[in-house]
């Protein structure tokens, strides 16, 4: 619209008006200018405050401790029974591989956790029964997933007594009505009454086993070996041979089954891909957005300095310096641009955190933002000024007064 205006404008007037330079003496025109140069930098600001926050946010959900370490991991899927049945084996072939750190198993990989089933605490009616998430892990999951664990023990290994105990996460702790829920136990309701009792032996601190978007739900952990992925944990250095090395041993004990597998960190961060995606946009959309509304301050710098011509020129002659004029003709657009942030600040404080709302972890949108995103503007629009200005000023000052 800005850029359109001026070339409607011109043509709008009669060729003798544009040869005595006469086109733009109207004050409302010079208004309606001034407000589209502000509305451009109210969009430049908003973006630029919108691209930090969208950074920041990207950021702490790469950075942010979940809770478990989902570096250097490669996630095998072992959907097929005969797989699940083998685990023990296919664990043994791979730990001989150079470079393979530790294996695991779980029903679900970290990422996407939706398997449920109906709880109760003992000494609850049926009533008090709800849905919570359950995994079943291998007992060296937790340990080489590096999770804390806050009371009682983890599963021991080959243990068949751990069949019918769990250990819970704290976000389930806090609902229970236990202060130490260790030995208590929990109760799978059977319409039948057989109903099954499986007992706490452990608390784990929680974890983020899906997108930051989401709370931490209520989970209950139990022991089990015939899962449907197993964990991988490798040395970095030599990543790539590595996982040819897993590919080529399972292709030799399996040829008829594709090695599908993931890396977990990058499965993760997969969850993000719209966050990511939407950044990128909004750096392209920022910079084009600085690009027109430098244009049409420079448009506008361009129109102001051919009207005040004589005045630069008198200024000259009384002694006025270049650095003087160009102060004066540079403020006036530094007051735009001034104007444009103090609209725009609010808005962005508005959208973004409305915005951040949409994740249960988020960061914070920090004052500085703001002064940032006015200073690269200002900046950027006393340059692109100050250019036009010391251009005007530092012209012969018997030509200005020539003009017309």
């Amino acid at each position: 619209v800005s850029g359109s205006y001026p070339a409607i404008f011109i043509s709008a007037f009669q060729p003798i008006r544009v040869l005595k330079g006469n086109l733009f003496r109207s004050s409302k025109k010079s208004f309606f200018m001034n407000i589209m140069v502000v509305l451009q930098f109210v969009i430049s600001v908003f973006l630029i405050c919108s691209t930090i926050v969208v950074y920041r946010q990207l950021n702490y959900m790469q950075d942010k401790d979940i809770g478990i370490n989902p570096s250097n991991l490669i996630t095998i899927a072992m959907r097929e029974t005969k797989l699940q049945e083998n685990y023990e084996t296919i664990k043994a072939e791979f730990a001989n591989i150079s470079g393979v750190e530790a294996i695991t198993s779980s029903s679900q990989a970290l990422g996407y956790f939706n398997h449920r089933r109906s709880f109760m605490p003992e000494g609850g009616v049926a009533g008090d029964s709800k849905m919570i998430l359950f995994l079943q892990v291998a007992p060296n999951y937790l340990e080489m997933m590096e999770t804390k664990l806050l009371m009682g023990r983890n599963f021991y290994e080959n243990s068949r007594t751990d069949s019918t105990n769990i250990i819970i996460n704290n976000s389930l702790k806090r609902e229970l009505p236990w202060d130490d829920p260790l030995g208590k136990h929990m109760i799978i309701p059977d319409t039948d009454g057989n109903d099954t009792r499986l007992k706490i032996i452990g608390v784990v601190e929680n974890f983020n086993y899906a997108s930051l978007h989401e709370d931490i739900k209520p989970m209950i952990i139990f022991s089990d070996v015939t899962n449907y992925y197993m964990s991988v944990r490798y040395n970095p250095i030599n990543e790539v041979q590595i996982i040819r090395n897993l590919e080529n041993k399972w292709n030799e004990m399996y040829p008829s089954i594709p090695f599908d597998y993931f890396i977990q960190e990058q499965r993760l961060n997969e969850l993000y891909r719209s966050e990511i995606t939407m950044g990128d946009l909004f750096i392209y959309f920022t910079l084009l957005a600085i690009f027109i509304a430098m244009l049409g301050l420079f448009g506008l710098t361009t129109h102001n300095a051919e009207q005040r011509t004589k005045e630069v020129g008198i200024r000259k002659v009384m002694g006025g310096s270049v650095s003087r004029i160009v102060s004066l003709l540079t403020s006036e657009f530094a007051k735009l641009v001034i104007i444009a942030n103090i609209i725009a600040w609010p808005l962005a404080y508005y959208f973004m955190y409305d915005w951040l709302q949409s994740f249960s972890y988020r960061t914070e949108i920090k004052w500085w933002i703001f002064p940032l995103a006015g200073l690269i503007s200002l900046v950027l629009s006393i340059i692109i000024v100050s250019i036009k200005a010391y251009q005007a000023a530092s012209k012969n000052p018997v030509e200005a007064l020539k003009y017309e």
